[in-house]
């Protein structure tokens, strides 16, 4: 096969080859869709930020942050890391499948963590 150069690209220039015989390879398309994963793992997660309410399918081993941003959900978050706060969500349902409270949220959120807020980087499904 010839090898393209910006010269061998002018209109013309590069002749394709069909190649009978050759085998085939066909992989079944990925299905991305939240709604196939939320079947596969019946973990759906209620949260709120900022007046705004969301319900993300979450897997395990995720954060909720994570999970989220997959989705599209338009959640406000910053560093990732736990240490600025702007990803705080309240858990309306489905706390049952996020693993307990770290240090960092502890430290970040205090008393709140009592009202069902999380930082949605830290809270890992379980």
């Amino acid at each position: 096969m010839k090898k393209l150069t910006i010269g061998s690209l002018k209109y013309g220039s590069v002749k394709s080859t069909v190649l009978v015989n050759s085998p085939v390879i066909m992989e079944k398309p990925r299905d991305n869709n939240p709604t196939t994963i939320a079947t596969e793992t019946n973990k759906v997660v209620d949260i709120s930020q900022n007046g705004y309410n969301f319900k993300v399918e979450v897997i395990k081993g995720q954060s909720l942050l994570d999970a989220a941003l997959e989705q599209n959900m338009p959640l406000n978050y910053s560093c990732k890391k736990g240490t600025c706060g702007k990803c705080k969500v309240s858990v309306i349902n489905g706390e049952q499948y996020l693993q307990p409270v770290n240090n960092l949220e502890e430290k970040k959120l205090h008393l709140s963590i009592k009202n069902g807020h999380r930082l949605a980087c830290q809270a890992i499904v379980k």
